[in-house]
């Protein structure tokens, strides 16, 4: 319903405007009439209206005067004026103003509604144009972070010419900027989601880190944030017009980037670290330079200090050496020594040969992900050792926990697999030699979870770290039954007690005791005391009375 306000000195023809037209039959609603543009232009401020129709002459302030102020202030208003066919020149003045139309007096309401009509239809039709346009507008709008992911993929994988990258960045409402480009790859010290300060600013670190670097980038610099394969990158170029050496780009994003690495570790919540490449003259070579970047990274985790957040490419990256037999051998030979040394249950040894196993991946300068890699084919093997031993440990699990957070340094990936390792051997060597204490321990278990349908023996020795064999043993040793002979006679004691001091329902005692299915403990209980339910609990009612 669009609202319409009429405005006329003529009370008679105010009067008859509101009596004589069904409004809403047109699809309007009257919302007021006035006697001067004045008094409608007050009105306007308060609720503007869709449509206006307004006389010409007027005191204080006339039609198109009203007219004027209004396509100032509301443009998306319709006006319509209403003149004499004396005024119709005056009323030429209005075709300058975008007035929709005028009528001359005398009016008809027949002409009115054959207006309105008009009109109606009109509105109608601009209404689904410019929803149209709102919602190309809204598409457009969720689109583009797909469209920019899209585009960076190729321009950092397979390259882009200089022409198409111009156009992409208009496209895709990017930043322009012109050669030298330098990139590089920061990394945070937290497993969250890495954001792009276009796609969300409530991330408090990342918005500092963005922030920070708006406010102290050089004005003849621009750059770009980038997720990329789940890595944070960052493009610094020139801006169309300035000349800028790669020399100066580079020392100018080192500064930049190291600030405000800073600036972000001195609240607490998250570091962060990265490497920078080389600058290229072209977008086709972005790839190189997203190389390089990877380049900085692996050599900064292979450091052995800590202390700069940033490391910079001196010189070009070579390639990474083959891997000569003799290099593989040596890290077979650690790899089986490593494994007796967790079998024998020497700590100290352990401990060794992993700084050794670490030591060798960073003479034959192997990438952080050739050592994560590295790392983790020994935790399986330890993890196929433990499941030959059938002792519930879950070392393999253990040690993917802490792959969440990439490390930032070979030192820290040696650290962590250590920290592990002596887990392993406290829990093999330390924790698991007091038998009995760990029987006590799932007797313990057993009387809180009985009623759990899937306690089984596997839980019994994952929570003893002891294998199936010795805690079966150790089990019918301490208690002079099986293990499951010891549950299924708790279970049975217990459902006793429930037929005995309570009224639940037999379907209701059966999943208390451990068991889904009520025919099947109808029938394992009658096998066991050689009574149904109901005849167990009518005996035990005939006892409590002094019946029997």
């Amino acid at each position: 319903m669009y609202k319409v306000m009429i405005v006329d000195d003529e009370a008679i023809i105010r009067e008859g405007l509101r009596s004589r037209i069904d409004w809403q039959s047109y699809g309007f609603e009257l919302v007021g009439d006035y006697a001067n543009g004045c008094e409608a232009l007050d009105a306007v401020g308060l609720q503007p209206p869709d449509l206006i129709i307004s006389d010409i002459c007027m005191p204080f302030m006339d039609g198109l005067e009203l007219a004027e102020h209004v396509q100032q202030q509301y443009p998306q208003i319709k006006m319509v004026i209403l003149t004499g066919f004396d005024e119709f020149e005056y009323a030429r003045r209005a075709i300058r103003l975008k007035v929709s139309d005028f009528i001359l007096k005398p009016i008809t309401a027949y002409e009115i509604r054959e207006r309105l009509i008009q009109i109606r239809t009109e509105m109608d039709e601009s209404y689904l144009q410019q929803e149209n346009i709102d919602q190309i507008q809204l598409q457009l709008s969720q689109s583009l972070p797909l469209l920019r992911e899209r585009f960076w993929e190729e321009a950092l994988t397979t390259g882009v010419s200089a022409s198409e990258y111009t156009h992409q960045l208009q496209q895709l409402q990017l930043p322009m900027m012109q050669s030298p480009y330098c990139m590089s790859l920061l990394e945070s010290s937290s497993p969250s989601p890495i954001v792009t300060s276009e796609s969300n600013t409530s991330d408090q670190p990342y918005a500092m880190l963005y922030s920070f670097i708006e406010q102290a980038l050089p004005e003849q610099l621009v750059f770009v944030p980038i997720v990329f394969q789940s890595q944070l990158l960052v493009l610094f170029a020139a801006k169309p017009g300035y000349q800028v050496t790669p020399q100066s780009l580079r020392s100018e994003m080192q500064q930049l980037l190291y600030a405000a690495c800073i600036r972000v570790e001195a609240r607490g919540d998250i570091s962060f670290s990265g490497g920078i490449g080389h600058c290229c003259d072209n977008p086709i070579l972005l790839p190189n330079a997203y190389r390089d970047a990877l380049y900085a990274i692996d050599e900064k985790f292979l450091l052995p200090s800590r202390s700069a957040p940033l490391y910079v490419l001196s010189t070009l990256a070579p390639l990474p050496p083959p891997n000569s037999i003799q290099d593989t051998t040596r890290l077979y030979q650690l790899e089986r020594e490593l494994l007796q040394c967790i079998r024998n249950g020497d700590m100290q040894l352990i401990t060794s040969q992993v700084q050794q196993l670490a030591d060798q991946l960073y003479e034959q300068r192997f990438s952080r992900n050739e050592c994560i890699n590295q790392f983790d084919r020994i935790a399986q093997l330890i993890r196929d050792w433990l499941v030959q031993l059938d002792n519930g440990i879950d070392f393999y699990s253990d040690w993917q926990q802490g792959n969440i957070v990439l490390p930032l340094h070979l030192n820290q990936l040696t650290e962590r697999m250590i920290t592990v390792l002596k887990a392993l051997h406290h829990r093999l060597y330390t924790a698991s030699h007091s038998g009995n204490q760990h029987i006590q321990r799932a007797l313990q278990y057993i009387e809180q979870h009985y009623g759990n349908p899937k306690l089984s023996l596997q839980d019994m020795c994952t929570l003893t770290l002891m294998s199936t064999t010795r805690f079966c043993q150790a089990f019918k040793q301490h208690t002079g039954e099986t293990y499951i002979e010891y549950l299924t006679h708790l279970r049975i004691d217990k459902a006793r007690e429930l037929l005995r001091l309570s009224d639940d329902k037999f379907y209701q005692i059966a999943e208390k005791v451990g068991y889904t299915d009520p025919n099947y403990f109808s029938a394992f209980f009658k096998k066991h005391t050689g009574l149904t339910l109901r005849q167990y609990r009518e005996q035990q009612r005939r006892v409590q009375e002094g019946v029997d």
